[in-house]
């Protein structure tokens, strides 16, 4: 170990923005700390293999299993939601292959994997009221990306989804993060929440209602995954092939220009762990 002054501490982390810092804290609770971030990052990495149909199934198995261990960590789970319930799933994503990829000994996978899908009409409003925050609450761009980082990081959309989909008011969720200490580094925090849930101070009346008849695209959408994996598998005959062209017409009007900014992110962010994994595997 080479010893290091404190001026040196910033080139350690180049242009890293994820900086976590312990206070008053003894190594072996670093330690921890450290073995806790990376299991997390392994478990969405994990996650995006297995909802990934461009990867093998016997791939996408080993990855189920893989993040089976790992979520038996409540910690995780509720890591890897906050990730996942901050904006939803691009329509390249596969979680018909995903969940047809589980097997008996993957119950906590199949189980996060169904809630996923379940919630994208609510996960599709609540990030979309993210979105609609107005700009003038931000200084800049890159406060309002900072603000978004900290939102995600910090579960306020795996909580507010949550209570969303329960059809349970939004006031709690409101008193609870006017409090919490880390937004304090959130530029004008408290009105950034109070737009953020604006439309929500009613409660939800019926998460199914929202689903099944608010939200038909994401039947169309289950629709489209399951004409594309009978055509992997055999011949789909006229009537299913007009079905799947015209569903596909339909997603992509609607969906499109929405879902292609994250299919790039969660493209190049799984190139990124790969890359990271790769390297940490040629270190040893």
């Amino acid at each position: 170990m080479l010893p290091r002054s404190p001026g040196e501490i910033h080139l350690l982390f180049a242009e890293a923005q994820d900086l976590e810092f312990l206070e008053n804290v003894g190594l072996e609770e670093v330690r921890s700390h450290l073995d806790l971030s990376g299991a997390r990052v392994d478990a969405l990495h994990l996650a995006l293999n297995l909802l990934d149909p461009g990867l093998s199934h016997e791939t996408r198995r080993c990855a189920a299993e893989d993040l089976e261990e790992l979520l038996e960590d409540e910690r995780i789970i509720r890591w890897v939601e906050s990730v996942l319930f901050a904006h939803p799933l691009p329509r390249s994503a596969d979680p018909i292959g995903a969940r047809s990829a589980c097997t008996g000994r993957t119950e906590h996978t199949r189980v996060l994997l169904e809630k996923l899908e379940s919630l994208q009409s609510v996960i599709v409003e609540v990030q979309q009221a993210w979105e609609a925050i107005p700009s003038r609450l931000f200084a800049t761009d890159e406060d309002r990306k900072h603000a978004l980082s900290v939102a995600v990081k910090e579960g306020l959309f795996q909580d507010l989804v949550s209570r969303r989909a329960a059809g349970e008011r939004v006031d709690e969720f409101l008193q609870k993060n006017m409090i919490n200490p880390a937004l304090r580094h959130v530029r004008d925090a408290r009105h950034v929440l109070i737009e953020w849930v604006a439309d929500f101070r009613e409660p939800r009346t019926s998460t199914l209602l929202s689903q099944e008849i608010m939200q038909p695209l994401i039947l169309l959408r289950r629709r489209y995954g399951e004409l594309v994996d009978k055509r992997f598998g055999r011949f789909l005959s006229v009537e299913e092939e007009i079905e799947l062209k015209a569903i596909q017409a339909i997603l992509d009007k609607a969906e499109g220009e929405f879902y292609e900014p994250l299919t790039r992110i969660l493209r190049r962010e799984r190139d990124r762990l790969a890359n990271q994994f790769q390297r940490e595997r040629d270190d040893h």
